[in-house]
């Protein structure tokens, strides 16, 4: 696979996803078809462009299948799983199985787990340990882990799945000084292996460390690594040069390289820094002003990716300044001094700091609080009270200002108030106190305070009025007024009472100001004077008889004073008639008619009396009216008609007569009516069933039957008023018909197993009457269904059976001879049955047990490691499906004669302190020298072998696991080589050393 650079991408390795689509295969009922058919993957192009991962042709994954048993997704096993470690090969278009051997076969409901790149030494899928390679110079792609699974259970044969990376990439950029050349680069310590789970997708990093030299893709170096997390000590990553120097570097904070994600971390050659700071960071004053003081540090310095180089530091001058007169610094006694503020709002100035060389500035703020005031405010009046009449008096001020606490005022200012308070006739109108005329006799005042811009006058003022007098006119002439209660009296007679009044009035004022007063009245009780026929007055009362005539009458009243006078008039209506009330009587005769029907006559009459000034004098007589209804009655005229009777029962209606709201009533009975019979009519039968066909498969039908006889009848004797009557009986039924039975009103039709329709008479007999009816059954029809497969027995074997000494391979299989029932139904029931067998290759699908020493298996493949014993050895290998089991032994020849050979490692490990300062040092090497001894081409045993150092140069001092370096007394950088040369063999390991000139700055 082909891994290209995303330079922009801000997260490359975290939006990579590789879709496989999917397609299915179904029945036309929809049941998956379980064939031989074998599954494919496809990259979806879409997706494929958005990713940095493209696959080559030959690129191979390995896959894993588990098929469901129920409709949870199934759970991927260590081994024995419906397809383990299948190798899927790139074609350009689609993944597609590398041989026969690797096919899965589609149809199944089955969960899939796939990975990249393919490992035939998988082994555990579920706990393996997958290592990255400690030099990844030649490319990335071999370190690289990417999972997917598709948990659908899809019976498809083309497999959608979705990739993901499960490890972390780690860019490295440098920004060398002038004439650097970065040659590679090495990540020191790093954990370079994880525990894979491809049942879970987790990808767990394990402790052990090794050295990782990275890729150079262009200038950027790249490398894998397991996810893990970094802290800030030690050497991290080792930079190496054209020229041969190295350059080492730690991390300045702990960082996490995550899965999936890619992590930059850039690097530069060395640089110049300014520190430029000043403090405080901000003056704050009160409204007094005061001194200040401040610190400064400007200084430059040399550093090497963000790390200060030792004693490179130097300090800068700078100069300070500000804009605002009120702010006057002091370089040189590193002081700032503030004015006093004398302004009622605070004001915020600055000061500039400037460092030389660089240019950097520092805006120190100064913020100085406003001014504090205090304001006094006194209110005055000229002398005197506001006349009773009414008047206004004017209110001065004088607004007095002290700041920031001063003695003395600093400003005065008359002022224009605004005032507050209340009294009885006063009002405020600006700086004036108003009074209106003062009604009363007494004086009255107003306490009033000012106030001007939210202050309160410290003093206040009372403000008084005079008390005011009444000034009265002339009296008016008596006015004299004489009424009656009530005017009018009844003709029964009664009494009025007389009201008489004479009165005069004169005006007045308050102060002589018009409008201000009223009017005063005097007042004098009439005399009463009264003169008419049939009424008398005594005092205030005036009676009257009772009017005995047909006519009103009336009496003048006459009140007098001081020579003037009124009148009232009281009048009496003339006398009434009256009458009484109304009585009413109804009768009936006669009260009561046949129930053949009859009629009845009505009597009614209405009465009262006639009454004259209260005593009788007569009678009045009317004609009431006749209300009344009822079912089988009519009213013509006071003839009463009733119909025949046409119940069993006595019915009746009440009439009433009313007049003049009064009413009397009276009832009328009609006798209860009967029934009179015709001779029966002849029995009728009938009978049906529902339904009246009956399905194939058997079933029920509900008879209905029924037998009916009638008869006229009248009420009576009436023709024409009665009707006819029916009596039932229940009829007897009997059934004929093969595969038919009759129970109650229930026909039962069995199972029709003939391909002919058939049919059964039902018959209904009473009084001897009867009538019939048929019920049919559909013809029959017969199919053919199948069980379930299930295991008789397991035979098993394996191919070779016999494996040589030197090892080998064997391919188990497994055949289950299995049976299923076969099922003969008419109309879907079960008429007979018969059972079906055949033998089926269940190799992948069976569990598969077994283990002996030398010998290891992989699905059906045993693997039988090389025989070092000259003794023969065996496997027993046990295949368990469908709840049946096979055994099969698998054997190995004994070994011939040993053949002995050698091997020799020599390898390099940790080295420290090779990069050496100009006073010297020490450089500690590890060194793994071993002697490895084969038996047959196999290890047997390995011992370690010691060996020899030598230096090329006489200021370096060669051990076997550490040299020491001199002191460098040139001023220039020099190198030596340390060789190791290990013993027997004569292999040799080399180890550059470069040393710093006298004068030289250590970076490390």
């Amino acid at each position: 696979m082909k891994m290209k650079n995303i330079l922009n991408s801000l997260f490359p390795w975290l939006a990579m996803t590789t879709l496989l689509s999917l397609q299915g295969c179904e029945n036309e009922e929809g049941t998956a078809i379980h064939s031989r058919d074998t599954v494919s993957f496809e990259i979806d192009a879409g997706g494929a462009r958005a990713t940095e991962t493209t696959f080559e042709t030959g690129d191979a994954i390995g896959v894993y299948a588990a098929v469901r048993m129920s409709s949870a997704p199934a759970t991927l096993k260590t081994s024995g799983n419906y397809a383990d470690n299948k190798r899927f090969v790139w074609n350009g278009s689609q993944f597609v199985a590398d041989g026969d051997a690797n096919e899965i076969a589609a149809g199944y409901e089955t969960d899939y787990y796939a990975y990249y790149p393919y490992r035939e030494d998988m082994g555990n899928p579920l706990d393996y340990d997958f290592s990255i390679q400690g030099d990844q110079r030649e490319g990335i792609t071999l370190s690289d882990f990417m999972y997917a699974a598709n948990r659908s259970g899809t019976t498809d044969k083309v497999i959608t799945l979705a990739f993901s990376h499960r490890l972390s990439r780690l860019q490295v950029t440098y920004t060398p000084e002038a004439g650097e050349a970065l040659s590679g680069v090495t990540i020191q310590r790093a954990k370079a292996t994880a525990n894979i789970n491809l049942g879970t997708g987790t990808a767990n990093t394990l402790g052990a460390t090794s050295d990782i030299r990275m890729y150079n893709d262009g200038g950027t170096f790249t490398a894998v690594i397991p996810a893990q997390a970094r802290d800030a000590d030690g050497t991290f990553l080792t930079l190496l040069f054209a020229d041969g120097t190295k350059k080492d570097y730690t991390l300045t904070a702990k960082k996490e390289f995550l899965a999936g994600h890619t992590t930059v971390i850039p690097f530069m050659g060395k640089e110049l820094q300014y520190t430029f700071t000043v403090s405080p960071e901000t003056i704050g004053s009160g409204y007094s002003g005061g001194i200040y003081n401040y610190e400064t540090v400007s200084n430059k310095y040399y550093s090497i990716n963000g790390k200060p180089l030792p004693g490179t530091e130097s300090p800068l001058d700078y100069t300070v300044s500000t804009t605002d007169v009120w702010i006057t610094p002091d370089k040189a006694g590193k002081t700032i001094k503030v004015a006093e503020n004398l302004n009622t709002a605070p004001r915020n100035g600055k000061v500039l700091f400037t460092q030389a060389e660089s240019g950097r500035t520092y805006i120190l703020p100064v913020q100085q609080s406003s001014a504090t005031t205090r304001q006094t405010l006194q209110i005055s009046t000229t002398a005197g009270n506001i006349p009773a009449a009414g008047g206004d008096k004017a209110v001065t001020a004088v607004l007095s200002t002290y700041y920031n606490d001063h003695r003395d005022p600093d400003k005065k200012e008359n002022v224009t108030v605004s005032l507050s308070g209340t009294g009885t006739g006063f009002s405020l109108s600006g700086n004036q106190v108003l009074a209106v005329n003062n009604t009363t006799t007494n004086a009255r005042s107003i306490t009033v305070k000012g106030s001007y811009n939210g202050i309160t006058s410290d003093n206040s003022l009372t403000i008084t009025q005079d008390a005011g007098a009444k000034q009265y006119a002339s009296w008016s002439d008596w006015s004299v007024t004489v009424s009656a209660n009530p005017e009018t009296v009844a003709n029964t007679g009664g009494t009025s009472v007389i009201t008489a009044d004479a009165a005069r009035t004169r005006a007045w004022t308050w102060n002589g100001v018009g409008g201000s007063g009223g009017t005063e009245t005097d007042r004098a009780t009439p005399s009463l004077s009264a003169a008419s026929s049939g009424f008398s007055l005594s005092g205030t009362t005036l009676t009257a008889g009772s009017n005995t005539t047909t006519s009103e009458r009336s009496c003048t009243v006459t009140a007098t004073h001081a020579g003037k006078s009124a009148t009232c008039t009281v009048k009496q209506p003339a006398g009434t008639t009256g009458y009484g009330d109304w009585k009413v009587n109804i009768s009936a005769s006669p009260t009561t008619i046949a129930a053949a029907g009859g009629t009845s006559t009505l009597t009614c009459s209405a009465v009262r009396d006639v009454y004259t000034n209260g005593v009788k004098t007569g009678t009045e007589t009317a004609t009431p009216v006749i209300s009344g209804s009822a079912a089988g009655f009519s009213l013509a005229g006071k003839t009463v008609s009733a119909g025949n009777n046409t119940s069993t029962s006595t019915r009746s209606i009440t009439y009433t007569a009313t007049h003049a709201g009064k009413s009397a009533g009276c009832t009328i009975t009609q006798s209860a009516g009967n029934r009179q019979y015709a001779s029966w009519s002849a029995w009728n039968v009938t009978v049906s069933a529902n339904p009246a066909t009956i399905a194939a498969s058997g079933g029920t039908s509900s008879i209905s039957a029924a037998a009916t006889r009638t008869r006229t009848w009248t009420w009576n004797g009436v023709g024409g008023s009665g009707g006819t009557e029916t009596d039932r009986a229940t009829p007897s039924l009997s059934a004929a018909g093969s595969g038919f039975s009759l129970s109650g009103t229930t026909l039962t039709a069995g199972n029709n197993t003939t391909a002919s329709e058939r049919s059964c008479t039902v018959t209904a007999t009473s009084n001897g009457r009867s009538a019939a009816c048929t019920v049919r059954q559909s013809a029959g029809s017969q199919t053919t269904e199948y069980g379930n497969w299930t295991t008789g027995s397991l035979s098993v074997s394996a191919s070779p059976s016999g494996i040589g000494s030197s090892g080998g391979t064997s391919r188990l299989s497994a055949t289950a001879s299995q049976s299923r029932p076969k099922y003969t139904k008419w109309n879907g029931i079960t008429t007979g049955t018969t059972t079906e067998y055949r033998s089926v290759d269940v190799s992948s699908s069976a569990s598969w047990s077994g283990s002996a020493s030398g010998f290891s298996r992989s699905g059906t493949t045993v693997t039988v490691a090389a025989n070092g014993s000259t003794s023969s050895r065996n496997c027993t290998y046990t295949a368990s499906y469908g709840g049946k089991s096979g055994h099969v032994t698998i054997h190995q020849d004994g070994k011939p004669a040993d053949v002995i050979t050698y091997g020799y490692i020599f390898t390099l490990g940790a080295v420290s302190g090779d990069y050496v300062v100009s006073t010297g040092g020490t450089v500690t090497y590890s060194v793994t020298s071993q002697k490895i001894t084969y038996t047959n081409g196999s290890e047997t045993s390995r011992s370690n072998i010691g060996w020899s150092a030598s230096a090329n140069v006489s200021w370096i001092s060669a051990g076997t696991n550490s040299a020491t370096v001199s002191e460098n007394p040139t001023t220039s950088d020099r190198s030596g080589t340390i060789t190791l040369t290990q013993n027997e063999s004569g292999r040799k390991l080399s180890i550059t050393v470069y040393q710093d000139r006298k004068v030289s700055v250590d970076i490390n």
